[in-house]
């Protein structure tokens, strides 16, 4: 008699996570590292400046296949960001892992060597 499998443990191939916060990466139901991480982070800056996922559709395939195959929609000019708040946000999001930042520490590095706008009421506005 074959035994059922133990809850909490995955299967190779499975796909693990919530759908509108996976890598492509995960979402192809690749070998995920640390840099998988780093996506989802962007994503989670994104909402922040936004207020939106920059993936989000109506269903968890549409949102799957839009981290796949969409780009993330621009942040224009109305969120009046310092470009290199910008550049990170974009960077994390890149599709490929070796286009991301390769690590945390890479990521911290990036933002401290940052030269913000002294008052932080200019940073973000939305529309």
């Amino acid at each position: 008699m074959e035994r059922p499998p133990v809850a909490g443990l995955t299967q190779v191939g499975a796909l693990v996570g919530t759908a509108g916060y996976m890598s492509p990466e995960q979402v192809n139901g690749y070998s995920v590292d640390h840099r998988s991480d780093i996506f989802s982070f962007g994503i989670i800056l994104y909402e922040m400046i936004t207020g939106k996922s920059p993936f989000r559709r109506p269903s968890s395939v549409e949102t799957m296949h839009a981290i796949l195959k969409e780009e993330p929609p621009e942040l224009g000019p109305e969120w009046r960001l310092p470009p290199v708040l910008e550049r990170t946000v974009y960077r994390c999001l890149e599709k490929d892992p070796r286009q991301r930042f390769q690590s945390t520490q890479d990521l911290i590095f990036h933002l401290e060597g940052a030269t913000l706008p002294a008052s932080s009421t200019t940073l973000i506005r939305p529309p």
